[in-house]
């Protein structure tokens, strides 16, 4: 198998994690949204796994502004506690519609609006006072969808 074929498998294999991980922050936001109770603790956890998991996947294959924004919401998650502001959680939610849209984008072979997550990095760090400031990364220079 040549390069260019392994890059086309690792990004294909990125897409399809990528969709699952923001199924899954939506989902555990949606949670959190309604009142979580005890489960709450766990759902943050949660919630900071898949960000984790996502910002190493976004990094294997080379699309920065993800990996970006997936340690920006690492660091708000770990910053905020159990303590999840409200607005914190709808920037969330900005996040990984972002992310998911960004996913469509690659998936249809279109460069991504890597601005376009900048600025959701950028808001979610802004209702996120008090937060550990996360390290930001290049946003530029997306790698080429697959073919």
């Amino acid at each position: 198998m040549d390069r260019e074929e392994l890059s086309r498998r690792l990004m294909s294999t990125f897409l399809g994690e990528l969709e699952e991980h923001v199924r899954s922050l939506n989902h555990d936001l949606l949670e959190i949204e309604k009142g979580a109770g005890e489960r709450r603790a766990g759902l943050l956890k949660t919630l900071f796994r898949t960000a984790h998991s996502l910002k190493g996947a976004a990094r294997s294959v080379g699309v920065h502004p993800i990996e970006a924004l997936c340690h920006r919401i690492e660091g708000d998650l770990a910053a905020a506690g159990e303590a999840l502001p409200p607005a914190l959680v709808q920037g969330l939610f900005a996040a990984a519609d972002a992310i998911g849209g960004a996913g469509r984008q690659l998936r249809e072979g279109k460069p991504i609006d890597a601005p376009a997550l900048a600025a959701v990095q950028a808001r979610i760090e802004s209702l996120s006072a008090g937060a550990a400031p996360a390290v930001a990364l290049p946003t530029t220079a997306a790698p080429e969808p697959p073919s």
